[in-house]
């Protein structure tokens, strides 16, 4: 009896060191890729929070001041994003060319 117990007790230990073990795998696999994306969106962001970013010729574009919505309101904020509505753009016109400048938080 005593004998079995013992035996059982290192089985347990055993299964709980492996598991421990596989996690810590697993987590290393994980934490690269977790670190990756979390980076890349850090440097959107900063991209998205500049006071201005550049259209495709170079000109810069202000990200933040005074914006007409599609909704009609004209408010002092962020260009991606309408205080009033909250509708979110993906898109806006250079005001010197007319081309179209992407929001850095959507880039690929």
């Amino acid at each position: 009896m005593k004998d079995r117990l013992i035996r059982t007790v290192v089985v347990w230990i055993a299964i709980a060191i492996v598991y421990l073990a596989l996690g810590w795998v697993i987590g290393l696999a994980i934490a690269p890729w977790f670190l990756y994306f979390t980076i890349r969106y850090a440097i959107r962001l900063q991209r998205a929070l500049a006071r201005t970013i550049p259209c495709p010729q170079g000109h810069a574009v202000a990200q933040w001041g005074r914006f007409r919505c599609t909704c009609g309101a004209e408010t002092l904020s962020w260009i991606w994003r309408c205080a009033w509505c909250r509708t979110r753009f993906g898109h806006s016109a250079c005001g010197t060319c007319g081309l179209a400048v992407g929001n850095p938080l959507l880039r690929r």
